[in-house]
Parts: C-alpha cells; sequence; structure tokens
C-alpha cells in the first residue's frame, strides 16, 4: 500500500470538503422565508462531486464493504453542512488510522 499517495489524497479531500461547508447557506443571508429551506446546505454540484470522488476512492482502495466506505456512504448522504463535517470525520479517522500503521507496521509483527 502507498501511505503516502493514500494520505495526500485523503489530505485533499478534506482539503475539498473543508471548501464546502464554506458554501453553506444561513437563514440570515436572505429576507425571504424561502431562506430557510436552504439554511445548512452548501452547493449542490461541489457536494455531488466530492461526494462522488471520494466514494470512487475509498472502494478503489478499501472496497465497498469496508467499513470506511460505508460509514461515509451513510453519513454523507445529501448537502447538509453537518453530512459533510461527518464526512470529513470518516476522511480523518482513515488517516489517523493509516498513520499509526505506517509508524507501528514493522513493531506490530
Amino acid at each position: 500500500m502507498d501511505y503516502e499517495m493514500i494520505d495526500a489524497r485523503i489530505g485533499d479531500l478534506i482539503k475539498k470538503g473543508k471548501s464546502i461547508i464554506a458554501t453553506a447557506h444561513h437563514h440570515e443571508e436572505t429576507e425571504h422565508w424561502i431562506g430557510a429551506l436552504f439554511e445548512g446546505k452548501v452547493n449542490i454540484p461541489r457536494f455531488n462531486q466530492w461526494r462522488t470522488e471520494t466514494l470512487f476512492f475509498l472502494e478503489n482502495i478499501f472496497g465497498r464493504e469496508s467499513s470506511y466506505f460505508e460509514e461515509f456512504e451513510k453519513v454523507c448522504y445529501d448537502n447538509r453542512a453537518q453530512n459533510v463535517e461527518l464526512g470529513i470525520a470518516v476522511l480523518e479517522s482513515i488517516k489517523n488510522e493509516l498513520d499509526f500503521q505506517k509508524r507501528y507496521k514493522s513493531k506490530l509483527k
């Protein structure tokens, strides 16, 4: 497993997810009641692109049946900012686990 490549890609996906959170709508930004319908929602095209890229990456690296893929797919199901935050948390947990394995791989054998 190429830890550096995977680590770099996860870092990119985390960064992209954080930039998507910045697109969230806030009710105060609009005077019309319809603004409440979009409260906490992020930019849909950017969200869909990020989600698709992340699912593709997770499936190719860990498999569709992996806990990482399943958890990301479960928590990141729509364009609410809180779901993007949950998706980022999954990616950060993968990054932490890979860092641990990389550091202690030889010690655990």
